[in-house]
């Protein structure tokens, strides 16, 4: 079957039923939407990253509670909003309205139409060799089950459905997998730093 020219509806029967490629199909079609649904308020790609994670493992393991009274855009969205939130409280101080108006955010216009990855690409948004090298080495440091499935995203260019293929686990554990390596690589990056600008001082 040609995934990418189903129907939405089709598409949402067959992930019920357990359909990676299905679901990943939907995720595609979805993703710059609820972006943009999540961007425009966090201004953080950091942030907007977790958000979406969050959201495609939560939207996974609920695909049979979704009854399609709405489109499947608008359960995302509402799934990313709820996730959103719970990022927000984490930070009391930042004040965040956040719109319940899709289609009004969907007409904003964005720089990039996907979520930059800091981590995946460390040899194009790092100039320098031998920071790319220790990004290298910090992903080598991680966990052995969190190091393969960033190393076959990075690496590879696997979707998760490939990876989740090659692995022989759910796509929902690849998701969270992929989702607490990078949240582990950007602490030690935060820590690497901050350790090599106290040796400087």
């Amino acid at each position: 079957m040609v995934y990418g020219q189903a129907e939405e509806k089709e598409l949402i029967e067959l992930a019920k039923k357990g359909s990676h490629a299905a679901f990943e199909e939907l995720i595609e079609r979805n993703h710059k939407k609820i972006f943009k649904s999540v961007y425009v308020f966090s201004k953080s790609s950091q942030d907007t990253e977790d958000v979406l994670q969050q959201t495609w493992i939560k939207a996974w393991k609920n695909m049979g509670r979704f009854k399609e009274k709405s489109s499947f855009s608008t359960w995302l969205y509402r799934i990313a909003k709820n996730n959103f939130f719970d990022l927000m409280r984490k930070y009391k101080s930042r004040k965040v309205v956040f719109s319940d108006d899709l289609e009004a955010i969907e007409s904003i216009s964005m720089k990039d139409g996907h979520l930059p990855n800091d981590i995946s690409s460390p040899s194009e948004s790092l100039e320098d060799k031998e920071a790319a090298r220790k990004i290298r080495s910090l992903i080598d440091s991680l966990p052995k089950d969190h190091k393969e499935v960033i190393t076959l995203l990075i690496d590879k260019d696997m979707s998760y459905k490939g990876i989740a293929d090659k692995v022989n686990i759910p796509i929902g554990t690849v998701m969270s997998r992929i989702f607490y390596a990078k949240k582990l690589l950007r602490k030690k990056v935060k820590n690497l730093s901050s350790y090599e600008a106290k040796t400087k001082d």
